[in-house]
């Protein structure tokens, strides 16, 4: 019941945040403007965001794998001279030097500016491995082996080294060969024009989904500011999902003019603001509002020259349980009941002011047009919070969920 209770709560404070309008132009005060212009249920308390800042605010995330881990250190020697150091060091047999270099290479690699070249990667995990051999770490050797086996499946034992190892490495050839793959959802999806590598090899495009062998890989995403590296670790019998803001286009507010692109840009609302935030999308003169956790869109205006007539189109409330049904509704009308009665009060104190001086009809006009204000908020607020209240309770109503100037 406690927990119930601290649930409810937050929804409420979620609930009550301002809407977060998102858009593409140089005049972010001639948005909000305009947008206040259009919905009249607003009231002025907007998180008016460029895209550019919104999208360079949001945080790489795995979801449901083992782990995600960006580059963290500046490249220093190119690839090639590290392991031109590394092999010099072994055939001294200087293991420890040997290793810390190879090391340096293996992490270097979620920080090169290019794709990975697939024999480098596989070089690496391999002379590790047998380093590892060397030490009498078979375990180690396994794992190393393994990472060169996703660059170059083919790869086959050096002769120079002693072939102490070289049932391990096939084991570990076999083992990924005969292993599942784990299909890791990708959000958003990949566009045609995107660049993917996943262990040095070029992933196609478009797709909404790629297969990565169990254990640590190596992503590479090529996004507007270059190269961005990450080693994805995942497990079988999972179904993760990889949500890389480097994927997210320029132009991606645009996908809000069709239906599989609306589903596309509610994917991104819904990893990067918390259940139940309301999202306005400002582009080409047309406005468009949803919420995270929902995959529907109203168009409060349609763009420029669509042709489509500016009405409201209703919205399902679907049941989505307390989390975004009766404990949302329910903490919308708490939290609006206060700020109605400030409203009222204040309406009747400038009634009061007005009329001491003697203008008593100016006062009553002034009265009148607040009151009525009040009274369309406070019937929006209930016909939407009742829809979603019966929605919890298992009746599913189709009702205009936000207002807008016709």
């Amino acid at each position: 019941m406690l927990a119930l209770s601290l649930a409810f709560l937050s929804l409420m404070s979620v609930a009550d945040a301002a809407p977060v309008v998102l858009h593409a132009e140089s005049d972010a005060e001639a948005v909000r403007l305009d947008v206040l212009s259009s919905a009249t249920s607003l009231d002025g308390d907007l998180a008016v965001t460029h895209f550019d800042a919104f999208r360079s605010s949001l945080a790489p995330a795995l979801l449901g794998g083992v782990g995600l881990k960006p580059c963290s250190q500046e490249v220093s020697d190119p690839l090639s001279e590290l392991l031109k150091q590394a092999e010099g060091s072994l055939s001294y047999l200087e293991l420890e030097k040997a290793g810390a270099t190879l090391q340096s290479a293996r992490d270097q690699l979620l920080c090169i500016s290019t794709p990975a070249d697939p024999k480098q990667a596989a070089r690496i995990g391999f002379l590790q491995g047998v380093i590892a051999i060397e030490s009498e770490d078979k375990a180690s050797a396994w794992a190393s082996f393994s990472q060169a086996v996703r660059f170059q499946p083919d790869i086959a034992w050096d002769e120079q080294f002693p072939p102490d190892g070289n049932t391990i490495l096939g084991l570990a050839k076999a083992e990924l060969e005969n292993s599942a793959q784990v299909s890791v959802g990708l959000i958003p999806g990949l566009e045609e024009q995107t660049e993917v590598w996943l262990n040095g090899a070029r992933l196609p495009t478009p797709a909404s989904e790629m297969s990565v062998p169990s254990g640590a890989n190596l992503l590479q995403v090529k996004g507007p500011q270059g190269l961005n590296g990450f080693e994805v670790t995942v497990k079988g019998d999972t179904n993760p999902r990889l949500f890389l803001p480097s994927l997210i286009p320029d132009d991606a507010l645009s996908w809000v003019h069709t239906d599989d692109g609306q589903q596309k840009l509610s994917a991104v609302v819904n990893q990067a603001f918390d259940s139940g935030t309301s999202v306005i999308v400002a582009h080409d003169g047309g406005l468009w509002r949803s919420a995270s956790g929902m995959t529907t869109w109203e168009t409060i205006r349609p763009a420029k020259g669509s042709g489509v007539p500016r009405t409201v189109r209703p919205m399902a409330w679907l049941s989505t349980g307390v989390t975004l049904g009766l404990a949302t509704a329910t903490g919308l009308m708490w939290n609006r009941a206060a700020n109605a009665k400030n409203r009222s009060e204040i309406a009747t104190q400038s009634f009061e002011t007005a009329a001491s001086t003697g203008r008593v009809d100016v006062a009553t006009a002034q009265y009148e047009k607040s009151m009525n204000q009040q009274t369309i908020r406070t019937r929006a607020l209930v016909v939407t919070s009742v829809g979603t209240m019966l929605t919890a309770g298992g009746i599913v109503v189709t009702i205009p969920l936000y207002k807008a100037e016709r």
